[in-house]
């Protein structure tokens, strides 16, 4: 009997908990829905690119005010975003459920989001104002220096500035970017060459791009800071002030601009390259890559890779003088060098690259004593 009664209880405290809600949904809906809004825009960037935009909102509808409205992103932006609110007045919510139920006249201008607050009786807006759109004018006033910077007018409405350097009219950087009017592009000029950069605003979007525009070029005979140039092969690389030389007993080891020290690898300095094996040490004398000879200075210029003639032990070898790839590698078969031609053994007994000298070569020309083919 007990466990009945308390089902009664359970049973009428339910009824009573319906009739409640019942009671709330019957007093919500004793409001009116406003499930459709109107609104009338005025507005001006007034120079394009003014930091006050000057904007009117109105509508015609009664059952709601217009309320506050404040721009949601930069004030720069080539399209500007506004957050609009609308109060319901007493009695009315609102109930609008897309996007296209905001019926937008005047400024061309599309809704973009929505949301209501305070029990619906507040609605906020995204706006889109594209009516208000602005694009950025082209950067002027582009040059570069003699020091390698660049230089250029600020361009209304540009969040930052997209740059690129340019050498004998191909390009030779990546795109860079900076929000100032100037870049310092003095540790790319690194050879000589004609140089120049091409410059663009960009808009806070990043989407919004004036066009490139190409600076004033200048040439440079020399490369700008710590930086040594080979001729042969056009190209750049640190000055030896980048590096440090480490003398172990009668070894040399070369410490790089990053700490590290040199090891299986080719090392350009001042005009010449060097070697160095596995355990970093600089190699001297005769050394082969794998495929080719090369003869690294044991006196003179110590370490330093060989290319035209070098006498060893009494005979003629000759270490290619052009960049194609394999310069300073020895040479083998007939050569012509200033107009002669001359014949290196091409056999590996042991003088493999060896000049012949007064005698005749194995597909029988005459060479004299000075190793030049005799005609």
């Amino acid at each position: 009997m007990k466990r009945k009664g308390i089902w009664k209880r359970l049973f009428a405290i339910s009824l009573l908990l319906a009739g409640l809600s019942a009671a709330g949904a019957q007093a919500a809906e004793t409001r009116t829905p406003i499930d459709y809004v109107n609104l009338y825009i005025q507005g001006d960037r007034n120079d394009g690119w003014n930091e006050d935009i000057t904007l009117q909102l109105s509508t015609p509808d009664e059952e709601y005010r217009v309320g506050d409205w404040y721009l949601n992103n930069s004030n720069t932006a080539s399209i500007p975003i506004f957050k609009v609110e609308l109060y319901a007045r007493s009695g009315y919510y609102f109930s609008v459920s897309s996007n296209s139920d905001v019926n937008l006249s005047g400024v061309d201008a599309r809704c973009t989001g929505r949301t209501t607050r305070d029990d619906r009786e507040t609605l906020v807006l995204t706006l889109r104002l594209d009516g208000l759109e602005v694009e950025l004018d082209n950067v002027g006033g582009a040059d570069l220096d003699e020091d390698g910077y660049g230089y250029w007018d600020e361009v209304p409405g540009a969040h930052h500035y997209e740059v690129r350097l340019y050498r004998n009219d191909k390009s030779y950087s990546q795109t860079l970017s900076t929000s100032d009017t100037e870049y310092d592009f003095s540790s790319m000029i690194d050879r000589p060459g004609d140089y120049y950069f091409r410059v663009r605003a960009v808009a806070a979007n990043s989407s919004d791009k004036g066009e490139w525009e190409d600076s004033g070029s200048w040439y440079f005979d020399d490369p700008l800071g710590d930086y040594y140039y080979d001729p042969y092969s056009d190209a750049s690389y640190p000055g030896a002030s980048s590096y440090t030389w480490v003398p172990s007993g009668n070894d040399w080891f070369l410490r790089l601009p990053n700490g590290a020290y040199a090891a299986n690898s080719w090392q350009f300095l001042n005009g010449d390259w060097f070697y160095f094996d596995g355990t970093g040490r600089m190699v001297t004398g005769w050394f082969f890559d794998g495929t080719n000879w090369f003869y690294l200075n044991p006196t003179g210029t110590y370490g330093a890779m060989a290319t035209g003639w070098v006498l060893d032990g009494g005979r003629w070898y000759y270490m290619n003088t052009v960049s194609d790839g394999t310069r300073g590698a020895m040479k083998t078969g007939w050569i012509s060098v200033y107009g002669k031609e001359y014949y290196l053994n091409p056999v590996s007994d042991g003088t493999r690259g060896a000049m012949y000298v007064n005698c005749v070569t194995p597909d029988g020309k005459l060479v004299g004593p000075d190793g030049a083919r005799i005609r």
